[in-house]
């Protein structure tokens, strides 16, 4: 699986499909969405193929996140935790 990894402390993601392991950190959202429409888990869905990683405001990320739900993916968002 192919990451895109920036540094970035506040926009870090994982996800895990129903049916699978816990991903590796993704940064940003678009590499988010990038990584789910290859999921084999989501080869067939349309809703989710059809959805641009381009320009993801939260409104859009949003959305996404329910279509991604509906296809049994859990995303969530990482934080590091400081002493």
């Amino acid at each position: 699986m192919s990451i895109k990894n920036e540094n970035s402390n506040n926009n870090l993601y994982i996800y895990r499909h129903a049916d699978g392991n816990i991903s590796e950190v993704i940064t940003y959202r678009k590499y988010l969405i990038e990584e789910i429409k290859k999921h084999p888990g989501a080869k067939d869905n349309m809703e989710i193929q059809s959805f641009s990683p381009e320009s993801v405001t939260n409104d859009k990320f949003r959305k996404f996140i329910s279509i991604a739900k509906n296809a049994r993916f859990t995303i969530y968002q990482v934080n590091e935790l400081k002493p």
